[in-house]
């Protein structure tokens, strides 16, 4: 599945960039894993954001987990296999749950004034 992913990419003419990126990404979860990307369990998926933590900066691991984010939508696209829906699911709250709020986002201005 991440060979006709990465295939997919190159034929939407991504830049190289983008695919180089989305390689690594993919290639570094599975070396931390040490089995095949599409076998991964939720729990691979927190042991290496828990890696990603302790080695890379906030944007990069943003980066990454958008990465997986894409590759187990486009799996779950590809087969219908909930297992991918899930791990897409969860990384999206992930990613969500990151987003550093404001009182901007919940107030409205006047609120903020008082």
């Amino acid at each position: 599945m991440k060979n006709k992913f990465l295939k997919d990419l190159s034929i939407k003419n991504r830049s190289v960039r983008t695919e180089t990126i989305i390689r690594d990404a993919l290639n570094d979860f599975e070396k931390h894993i040490n089995k095949p990307i599409e076998t991964a369990v939720w729990d691979d998926v927190l042991s290496y954001i828990e890696y990603l933590n302790t080695k890379f900066a906030s944007s990069t691991i943003g980066l990454y987990k958008s990465k997986l984010k894409q590759f187990y939508s486009y799996c779950f696209d590809e087969t219908d296999d909930p297992k991918y829906r899930k791990i897409a699911k969860k990384l999206s709250g992930v990613i969500e749950s990151e987003k550093k709020l404001e009182p901007k986002d919940i107030l409205i201005e006047s609120d903020i004034l008082k």
